[in-house]
């Protein structure tokens, strides 16, 4: 399973680390949300790989995009003649022994941001649980806690970069992970992580960003879960 792809100037080398692993088919594919900075590299990925499904919040048609990047993304899947699946809380997948369960968007969202919109999912393997949030801020973090779901992970990618808005604390407890990844550029202009976001998440979690490790691996057999060193592949 590929969870984003980043901006469409890294697609080829998301290709390129895939292969590089042996990887010739991907079960799953998750845009978590139509912006560049996640969607931009699958066009690439997906002209380059037997994918089983494409997993994309169903938006608002107000808030549907018509960038050139949501374009090549919708048009290279038709091109292989992929179906896009609706994500909806509550659905759950199998991925070889581990299974997943879409924890957001619900059925009824209705969130005045793209970000909110993010597919979310819990991914159980044995006894490891993976949270992975997209660009989810709080309104979507606060409908998670409300709906009663589940939300426990021992590894928590956290929301929008780290932004001041997401990794509340009622998520933070509702989460109560062991470790929070950060994915964020070095020197971005948002400033993210913000101080906000890191004190919160720090109460909870060890940390690990990209802006300051690059690449960030961990492993798992389903019990113990165990961080890998940046290696060339």
């Amino acid at each position: 399973m590929l969870i984003d792809a980043g901006e469409a100037e890294y697609g080829n080398t998301v290709v390129s680390y895939l292969q590089n692993l042996g990887i010739t088919k991907l079960e799953y594919i998750i845009a978590t949300h139509p912006h560049s900075d996640h969607i931009g590299g699958l066009a690439a990925v997906i002209a380059n790989f037997d994918v089983g499904k494409i997993i994309t919040p169903k938006l608002p048609e107000e808030m549907t995009p018509t960038t050139r990047v949501y374009e090549n993304f919708i048009e290279q899947t038709a091109d292989k003649g992929y179906k896009l699946t609706a994500a909806k809380a509550g659905d759950k997948f199998n991925l070889g022994d581990a299974e997943f369960t879409v924890l957001s968007p619900d059925k009824n969202a209705d969130f005045s941001d793209l970000n909110d919109y993010s597919v979310v999912i819990r991914l159980v393997y044995k006894n490891s649980s993976w949270l992975f949030t997209g660009d989810a801020e709080k309104p979507a973090e606060d409908a998670m806690v409300a709906s009663g779901q589940y939300l426990h992970a021992d590894i928590l990618k956290v929301g929008h970069h780290g932004s001041a808005n997401s990794s509340t604390d009622e998520f933070l407890a509702a989460v109560e992970p062991r470790w929070a990844v950060i994915e964020v550029g070095a020197g971005n202009s948002y400033n993210h992580p913000t101080d906000e976001a890191l004190a919160r998440i720090e109460r909870y979690a060890k940390i690990f960003r990209t802006d300051t490790l690059g690449t960030i691996i961990f492993e798992t057999d389903g019990d113990v879960i165990t961080r890998v060193d940046n290696r060339s592949d």
